[in-house]
């Protein structure tokens, strides 16, 4: 029962780091097609293919039921992918093109 609990949290790791993947790469294909972006563009786009190869390592180590070794290389993806996000809002806020958040204030 302990294994089965330890492989289902490891697989919800790997469901969200999957997820915040896939929500970096939506923010990456926001970013205007300007020549002065298309350095941190193919940075961005190596930084996510990094990342993915990190997933099917993961996705590798689910079904070898190293379920620790998927939920550290999870929140490392995670870290990664949220460092990510945040240099897009960096280039898209340069740009004028981020909403302000409602209910914040600066």
């Amino acid at each position: 029962e302990n294994k089965e609990n330890l492989g289902k949290v490891a697989a919800d790791a790997l469901q969200m780091a999957s997820t915040d993947i896939e929500a970096t790469a939506s923010s990456v294909a926001k970013i205007p097609r300007r020549t002065e972006y298309i350095e941190e563009i193919h940075s961005f786009k190596n930084d996510l293919k990094t990342l993915r190869a990190t997933l099917q390592e993961m996705n590798a180590e689910l079904r070898a039921e190293n379920f620790e070794q998927v939920q550290t290389k999870a929140k490392t993806v995670q870290g990664q992918a949220e460092r990510l996000r945040r240099e897009v809002r960096g280039v898209m806020a340069q740009e004028g093109l981020l909403t302000p958040r409602a209910g914040r204030r600066r």
